[in-house]
């Protein structure tokens, strides 16, 4: 049985004792390179797309549309002004331009007498998402039912007798004078 170092081996330890590391000492054959990637090209590679920014191999995210729609410009699209500060970030939120751009729809709004229509549509949209929230969660807490096993292996239940149908009739008649009231706003 013949013990050895072999040839490759050797001469892989020659070049770099020369100090040529890169060197390859093996012949390929059958593999081909794959195409370079330039800047902003776009692939797909094990289940992820990839794109090249300045210079560096990045992962396109499913969520990336949604960072885009919620980061801050560093510029207003409308007026072009730099934004900075919490009171721009709350108005990109919000309304998609800067705290300067508000304070002149505002301004215009008051100067034009619209504004207090304007807070009143306002109010009406928020207190209508409240109903609607909150009759999702009156239908949460109704459907859900309230029994448990104690330690001793007794089944408890914790309704109450309560009779759902009257509380979901109570619910809906206070939801109705509810919208009757944001309807005469």
């Amino acid at each position: 049985m013949k013990k050895g170092i072999s040839e490759s081996k050797v001469q892989r330890m020659r070049n770099i004792v020369k100090g040529d590391y890169t060197k390859s000492v093996n012949t390929q054959i059958g593999y081909k390179k794959s195409d370079k990637k330039q800047e902003g090209d776009i692939w797909e590679e094990k289940n992820k797309t990839w794109t090249i920014k300045n210079g560096v191999k990045q992962n396109i995210s499913k969520l990336q549309g949604v960072r885009n729609i919620i980061k801050m410009p560093l510029t207003c699209p409308k007026c072009g002004k730099v934004m900075r500060g919490s009171l721009d970030s709350y108005h990109w939120k919000v309304d998609k331009y800067c705290l300067g751009c508000h304070a002149k729809k505002i301004t215009r709004l008051r100067a034009i007498g619209k504004y207090k229509d304007f807070m009143k549509d306002i109010v009406k949209k928020n207190k209508l998402s409240e109903i609607k929230d909150l009759t999702i969660e009156f239908e949460e807490w109704l459907n859900n039912t309230s029994t448990f096993v104690t330690e001793a292996g007794v089944i408890e239940d914790w309704d109450g007798n309560v009779d759902k149908d009257k509380l979901r009739a109570k619910f809906k008649k206070e939801l109705a004078e509810w919208k009757k009231h944001l309807e005469e706003l």
